[in-house]
């Protein structure tokens, strides 16, 4: 909560702190101190805030609205007879809802999908790049903003503008659309760039001591695919409430904030500085393999994705493991050994790799019906296996290699699930 008569230095790091970009009014004025459209794109730092209002000169702040402050928007109402009839209409989002009162209305708050800036018969909406100033700044007039219903302890609720009688449906526009769309095309948006270990948890959920952990990473992920925060949060509290066992839904909240306040990644690429090597525990546990072997196959499975292989330098390989090339040499031969990785040899060109998990047989995914992951260079015919790649060997019996479960049967078996 925000004092109404608070330090004006104290309210701006408050603001902040909630993840809403603060700017400086000059003096006497509704205008903003000096140039503020880079705070359109990042939120100030601390020592800025500092500088701006630790001197007490300052009589009023603002906040920039949209994206940068977690799609806040603001509906102004000119005038008490209008917010009044609204809020007659709408008695629980008026008991709800952050308002202040104005010199001559109302300003209500709410996170919603971004839409353009646009007057109303009584009053205006206020969105992506606009500003507008919040207690305990003072209006020109000389009366001071107050907080009629303060901000809650998380974030300001996600509403319809349109539902809730805040924008009458006629002022929407329809959404152009092209040929190649159709009522498909959001959902496909949203999914297609995700990781793999984003969408597993948007489907299934997550166990007990991974929810939180799962619940960041699929909304940092989210965040640097360009999804909006209200698309992500829905979806991600769909998915957070089949967690085992069920997790109230509000804790979920200021991680999804904390992701979505954090830089977004550009790069999206085997190469991504942010990317984050995913090591099941059955890798994890094994002895026969060092750490920097598990290492190395995480950062081998990482490159190969969804992909049937992987064709990074050995160089490239030391580099993503943090270790050199001799110890990323003698760690894909220990891997390969371990039954973990298959190497296609290039003649003339780098190995092909393709990664695999430990065979853990369960009712669910019996490994003797399980095959390897990626390009097979075999072909199974009852108890042996007959090369297809070796014209010398067709037909030839060998015995058959130890069986090891496909991706998708990994992930049955990461999360103890199965038909």
């Amino acid at each position: 909560m925000i004092l109404v008569n608070g330090n004006m230095l104290e309210g701006a790091l408050a603001y902040l702190q909630r993840g809403w970009s603060v700017i400086p009014i000059r003096p006497g004025t509704k205008k903003a101190a000096g140039k503020w459209r880079e705070f359109q794109k990042r939120r100030p730092e601390r020592r800025e805030l500092a500088a701006w209002f630790g001197n007490g000169s300052r009589s009023g702040l603002a906040i920039v609205l949209g994206e940068v402050s977690g799609d806040l928007v603001c509906r102004d109402f000119d005038d008490a007879a209008g917010y009044q009839a609204w809020a007659t209409e709408f008695p629980d989002l008026a008991k709800t809802l952050p308002t202040v009162a104005t010199s001559r209305g109302r300003h209500v708050y709410f996170r919603a999908e971004s839409l353009r800036s646009q007057k109303l018969p009584d009053g205006e909406y206020r969105a992506n790049g606009n500003y507008v100033l919040l207690p305990p700044s003072l209006h020109p007039s000389g009366v001071r903003y107050t907080w009629v219903v303060p901000p809650p302890a998380g974030d300001v609720p996600l509403v319809d503008p349109v539902k809730t009688g805040l924008l009458p449906e006629a002022s929407v526009p329809p959404l152009a659309t092209s040929p190649e769309q159709d009522e498909t095309a959001p959902a496909k948006r949203t999914v297609s760039h995700l990781t793999q270990r984003t969408q597993r948890f948007l489907r299934i959920g997550a166990v007990e001591g991974d929810r939180n952990t799962e619940l960041f990473f699929a909304a940092c992920d989210m965040a640097a695919c360009g999804i909006r925060r209200p698309e992500a949060e829905r979806q991600l509290l769909d998915a957070y409430a089949r967690c085992q066992p069920p997790y109230p839904l509000e804790e979920a909240l200021p991680s999804i904030a904390s992701a979505y306040s954090r830089p977004r990644r550009t790069v999206r690429g085997a190469d991504d500085p942010w990317g984050c090597y995913e090591i099941p525990r059955c890798i994890v546990q094994r002895q026969d393999i060092t750490a920097a072997d598990k290492l190395l196959w995480g950062a081998l499975d990482y490159r190969q994705r969804d992909k049937a292989d992987c064709y990074p330098s050995i160089s490239t390989l030391a580099r993503d493991a943090g270790t050199n090339r001799d110890t990323a040499a003698n760690g894909i031969r220990r891997l390969e050994q371990a039954g973990l990785l298959t190497v296609q040899h290039v003649r003339g060109r780098v190995n092909h790799y393709t990664t695999h998990l430990s065979e853990i047989p369960t009712p669910q995914a019996p490994a003797a019906d399980a095959t390897p992951v990626g390009k097979s260079d075999t072909k199974h015919h009852g108890g042996g296996v007959a090369r297809t790649d070796d014209p010398r060997g067709q037909g030839k019996q060998d015995e058959a290699p130890q069986a090891r479960p496909t991706r998708a049967a990994r992930l049955l078996l990461d999360n103890g699930a199965g038909e």
